[in-house]
C-alpha cells in the first residue's frame, strides 16, 4: 500500500478515535506499522535536524517534556510524543499526525520518551542523533524479564548507531553501558556530586549492586536511593566514572525548592528547581545534558526549566471542589520509595489513597510491594485508603508495616471515601499505578459536586 494511502487512512483513525473518546494515540501507528513496517524510517527522515530518544526505568515523561518546554521556548518546532505513549505504535502515531500525507513534516526536531524494551527496535529504525539513557530499575518482571537482559538490549542498540550518547553515571548498569559504544559515538557522562538526601531506612530495592566484572557487592562513598549514587568495586575491577556534566545542591535560606547548581564545561548555571525531589533533580541535570548539544544558550534554558511543572500524573496538582489533589504515578519499589522520601516521609495528616491495579500495561506481578519502604510513611492521624484490583495484596503489605488503613477496591468508591473525609482546601495524595491513574484521572475530570460523587 502506498504512504499516501496508510496516512490518509490513519488520519481517518486517528479522527474517529478522538470523537468516540478513545484518545487515539496508538490505534493509527498500529494499524500503519502493520501496512508498513518501515514507516517510522520514512516519517523520521523527514525531521531536519534529526531525533533525540530518552529511555530508562523512571523519568522519561518528565525529562521529555522538560527538554521540549526549553526548545520550544527558543522557537524549536517539535514533534514529540507528549501522551507519554512510548511503544513504536504511539512514536508512529505521533508522526502521522503531525505529517501531511505527502509524509512531510513540520518540525525542525523529533524528541520521543521510548519505553526500554522497545528501544532497540525504534533506535534502528530511527538512527537518533541523540540518545539520553537515565536510569534501570526493576520494573515489571513478567514483561522486560531481569535487568541485564534489558541493559543488554539497550547496549547492543547502541553499539550500532552514530550519536551523542548521554549516560547516568550514577546508576552502575547504565555508566557500564559506554563499554558497548563505538568510537563513532560519543559519550558524555553526568551525575550528582552533592545533594542533602539520607536514604529511607528501609530502602533495600537495589537492583545493580554488584560489579559486573567480579560479582561483588558494591561499595559506596554516597548512596541516594536504591542502587544510585557514587560506587566503585572492592576489588578495583570498576567504579562510578567522573561525570563532565554535574549537579550540586545549594541548601536555601527559606522554605522555597532547592536551588541546584548544574556545572557544564567548567560553567555553572542555577537552577530554582519548579519540582521536588532528587528524582526531579536527575530529571533537571539529564534535561540540561541534552540541552548542551543542542546549540541553546544554557542560561536562558536554565531559568525556562524554572517554570517547567509536574508532567501528566507525575506530582500533578487538580483542583477538585476547592481540595487540591496531587497524582503521583507509581510503577516499581525506587520510584515508590522516592516519593515516600520526598512527600510522605514528613509530618503531616494529609490524606493518602493508593491505588495498586494489575492490567497488562501495570505488571500483572505486584510483589514488588514488599520491596517499598511503607515503614517509612509518617502516618501520623492521615487516612489511608488501599484500592485497586490488587487492593487486598497492598493491604497485607500495609498490615505488615504496622500502618492503620481502610480498604476500597473499587476507585470511584475510594476516591468518594477520601474527598469526603477532607475539607475545602486540605490536600489528598493519590498514587496510582498506570492504568489506575488514567481511571482516576477520568473520574476526578466527572468530579463536580463532592456531597453527590459519581452516585
Amino acid at each position: 500500500m502506498q504512504t499516501f494511502l496508510i496516512l490518509f487512512i490513519a488520519k481517518i483513525l486517528s479522527r474517529l478515535s478522538h470523537i468516540l473518546g478513545n484518545g487515539g494515540s496508538a490505534l493509527p501507528g498500529l494499524w500503519a506499522e502493520r501496512m508498513d513496517k518501515n514507516i517510522i524510517t520514512k516519517l523520521s527522515n523527514q525531521i531536519p535536524e534529526g531525533v533525540i530518544l530518552i529511555t530508562g526505568t523512571n523519568g522519561k515523561t518528565t525529562t521529555t517534556k522538560m527538554i521540549a518546554y526549553s526548545l520550544e521556548k527558543v522557537g524549536k518546532r517539535l514533534v514529540t510524543n507528549r501522551t507519554g505513549s512510548n511503544l513504536s505504535r504511539g512514536i508512529a502515531s505521533t508522526l502521522i499526525e503531525k505529517s501531511n500525507l505527502l509524509g512531510k513534516i513540520k518540525a525542525d526536531i523529533g524528541l520521543f520518551e521510548v519505553d526500554e524494551a522497545a528501544f532497540p527496535a525504534i533506535a534502528s529504525s530511527i538512527n537518533p542523533r541523540s540518545v539520553l539513557i537515565l536510569n534501570l530499575f526493576r520494573d515489571q518482571l513478567d514483561r522486560y524479564g531481569e535487568l541485564n537482559l534489558v541493559a543488554d538490549a539497550i547496549g547492543q542498540a547502541i553499539a550500532g548507531i552514530k550519536s551523542d550518547i548521554f549516560l547516568n553515571v550514577d546508576d552502575p548498569l547504565v555508566a557500564n553501558l559506554a563499554n558497548y559504544i563505538k568510537a563513532r559515538s560519543r559519550i558524555h557522562f553526568f551525575g550528582v556530586e552533592e545533594y542533602q538526601q539520607v536514604k529511607l531506612r528501609h530502602d533495600y530495592a537495589s537492583d545493580s549492586n554488584m560489579c559486573l566484572i567480579c560479582g561483588l557487592p558494591l561499595c559506596y562513598k554516597k548512596n541516594f536511593y536504591s542502587h544510585i549514587g557514587h560506587w566503585y568495586c572492592s576489588k578495583n575491577h570498576n567504579q562510578r566514572p567522573t561525570p563532565e556534566i554535574k549537579l550540586r545542591q545549594k541548601k536555601n535560606k527559606s522554605a522555597q525548592p532547592d536551588n541546584l547548581e548544574i556545572e557544564i564545561d567548567s560553567k555553572k548555571y542555577l537552577i530554582n528547581m519548579n519540582l521536588l525531589g532528587l528524582y526531579n533533580a536527575y530529571n533537571t541535570l539529564a534535561a540540561m545534558a541534552i540541552l548542551s548539544v543542542e546549540g541553546v544558550d544554557l542560561n536562558e534554558s536554565a531559568k525556562n526549566l524554572n517554570q517547567v511543572t509536574a508532567a501528566f500524573g507525575r506530582a500533578e496538582e487538580l483542583d477538585i471542589n476547592n481540595r487540591r489533589l496531587y497524582l503521583f504515578l507509581i510503577k516499581n519499589p525506587s520510584g515508590f520509595n522516592q516519593i515516600i522520601q520526598t512527600f510522605l516521609s514528613k509530618v503531616d495528616n494529609i490524606p493518602l489513597l493508593i491505588i495498586i491495579n494489575d492490567n497488562l500495561a501495570d505488571g500483572r506481578d505486584v510483589s514488588w510491594l514488599f520491596d517499598v519502604a511503607f515503614e517509612d510513611i509518617l502516618a501520623g492521624q492521615r487516612t489511608i485508603v488501599a484500592s485497586g484490583t490488587r487492593a487486598y495484596d497492598l493491604a497485607a503489605r500495609l498490615k505488615y508495616a504496622g500502618i492503620n488503613f481502610k480498604v476500597e477496591p473499587k476507585i470511584k468508591d475510594a476516591i468518594n471515601q477520601i474527598i469526603l473525609s477532607t475539607k475545602a482546601n486540605d490536600k489528598i495524595y493519590i498514587l496510582p499505578t498506570y492504568t489506575a491513574m488514567l481511571q482516576a484521572r477520568r473520574l476526578l475530570s466527572k468530579q463536580t459536586n463532592t456531597e453527590n460523587i459519581w452516585r
